[in-house]
């Protein structure tokens, strides 16, 4: 029998309680590390020339205009419906790829003062270059005309399906539930040469299985002020516009595939204007839902 103390186990003999502990413990701090280890992701989009994915992505708003601080106002609905697909065209060798979005189909509804209206939406092309990190290099239009939602001056483009437009940015390094992420996006902007700069702060909350995938579900907060003084074009005199955009979004990320698999959003864009003695402001709430519904050929389920 082994005495208390004693580490040496002979042939036949069983291992004394404190060779045991030492195994239990050995094997708990392995698992441990083995844990901490498998709960830290590595997030990155996953390019290979000829991918393809297809999106449903829809935005309603709900606009209200103050002139002369309120002696005027007015509102304004707008609900936009569109499918968007992509295409992954060419990937360079440091891992950054030219993706070709597609806005398909679309419909764009307003109604105010009584009226309602609905304008069918074109196929509109977009060319862009983004790196694994989703940071977007390079934007440029190829047809078709943007979405502009009528006086709240947002555009809305394919890339607000499958990169929560230009700000579906991932860590540069691996995290793990509960940490966080931030910094500025620089995204070139689609009608000129102009590049728009937005703080985001993103957050991983947690991993989860969503339609049968792996997923991680991210939230992300976005804010932009804006400012700009010109001229008014009918030579009256200077004028000013000014405002503020902020988001609130949830995204869940497939880490397996690299590809976004849905998103819940909603942003707040307060606008003011003056000119001469008149002023007016426009307010207004978008709230916005993208799901991924193909991926390369393969149907995604809708629950």
């Amino acid at each position: 029998m082994c005495g208390l103390g004693h580490s040496e186990v002979g042939a036949g003999e069983r291992p004394s309680w404190r060779a045991v502990a030492i195994l239990l413990t050995l094997a708990a701090l392995l698992t441990a590390a083995h844990s901490a280890r498998a709960q830290q992701l590595t997030l990155k989009y996953r390019f290979a020339e000829g991918d393809t994915a297809s999106y449903t992505f829809s935005c309603s708003t709900r606009a209200k205009l103050d002139v002369q601080k309120g002696l005027t106002t007015s509102a304004a609905e707008m609900s936009l419906q569109m499918k968007v697909s992509t295409e992954v065209t060419e990937v360079a060798p440091n891992g950054d790829a030219k993706l070709r979005g597609d806005i398909l189909s679309g419909s764009l509804k307003v109604k105010a003062e009584g009226e309602e209206e609905t304008t069918p939406v074109g196929e509109i092309v977009t060319n862009y270059v983004l790196t694994p990190r989703g940071v977007m290099k390079a934007k440029e239009l190829l047809s078709g005309e943007p979405i502009v939602l009528p006086g709240v001056s947002v555009l809305m483009e394919a890339d607000d399906a499958f990169l929560l437009g230009g700000l579906g940015l991932l860590p540069e390094r691996p995290v793990k539930p509960g940490e966080k992420w931030k910094g500025v996006a620089r995204l070139p902007a689609l009608m000129d040469e102009e590049v728009l700069t937005v703080t985001y702060e993103s957050k991983l909350l947690g991993v989860e299985q969503y339609k049968g995938r792996p997923c991680a579900k991210i939230r992300t907060t976005v804010s932009r002020r804006f400012a700009e003084s010109f001229e008014a074009p009918d030579g009256s005199g200077p004028a000013k516009v000014s405002g503020l955009i902020t988001g609130d979004g949830t995204w869940r990320f497939d880490y397996e595939r690299g590809v976004i698999m849905s998103m819940e959003q909603r942003a707040q864009v307060v606008t003011e204007m003056s000119h001469a003695e008149s002023t007016a402001k426009v307010s207004s709430v978008l709230n916005m839902r993208a799901a991924l519904t193909e991926l390369n050929g393969q149907k995604i389920p809708a629950k």
